[in-house]
């Protein structure tokens, strides 16, 4: 193969490289900015949707009639629910709150009857 011919298939490879790689790019910018703009207004609708209600009476309108992926009609809007575990004074090192603590454990199931023995022996040999 002579010079000119490699040369017009090396324009030829390249023009047809590049024009794809542009519409390509031309491709995923487009749909970068439909999906941004999506996402920007189901993202402004969701938060626009987690405001506490005014005073009145607000209408509750499903999440699927809105297009939001949150459905604000269900959350709790009621006054803030206390603890699971209450918070209490430190506890001190007494065998009291040490087999309390204990206790407290297990009732969770975080720790299983065996070690429950084990670590109420090792409390109460000390």
């Amino acid at each position: 193969m002579d010079t000119a011919t490699a040369n017009t298939v090396f324009f030829v490879v390249t023009t047809i490289v590049a024009v794809g790689l542009t519409v390509w790019i031309v491709i995923f910018l487009r749909r970068a900015s439909r999906i941004t703009g999506a996402r920007a207004s189901r993202l402004t609708s969701d938060i626009a949707s987690l405001a506490p209600p005014s005073e009145g009476p607000t209408p509750q309108v499903p999440a699927s009639a809105t297009g939001s992926s949150i459905a604000w009609d269900t959350l709790p809007w009621s006054a803030p629910q206390p603890p699971a575990h209450p918070i209490t004074d430190p506890p001190t090192n007494s065998i009291e709150s040490k087999l309390a603590q204990l206790g407290d454990l297990h009732a969770r199931n975080l720790i299983s009857d065996e070690e429950l023995a084990v670590a109420r022996a090792r409390v109460l040999s000390e």
